[in-house]
């Protein structure tokens, strides 16, 4: 796996955090609607979901991109 791909997984990660964390908040933490928090909170849910689906968008773009040299005997089995 390429040093960007591993860079990108990682960013997923901290992302998908943010995310979850944020709904966690939400739904738990009950901040009242029209509030400094509440704001936040649905702010951090957004950009860290829309920057979580361009990044995975992204990462499966590059490794579709990469060309896998097929090998022309692969599948033949003589001895």
């Amino acid at each position: 796996m390429t040093p960007l791909l591993e860079m990108g997984r990682a960013g997923l990660s901290l992302l998908t955090f943010l995310f979850v964390m944020a709904l966690l908040v939400l739904l738990f933490g009950r901040p009242v609607v029209g509030t400094a928090p509440f704001v936040m909170t649905v702010l951090v849910l957004v950009v860290s979901g829309t920057i979580g689906a361009v990044l995975m968008l992204a990462m499966r773009r590059a490794v579709r991109s990469r060309r896998i040299p097929v090998d022309p005997n692969e599948g033949e089995h003589h001895a």
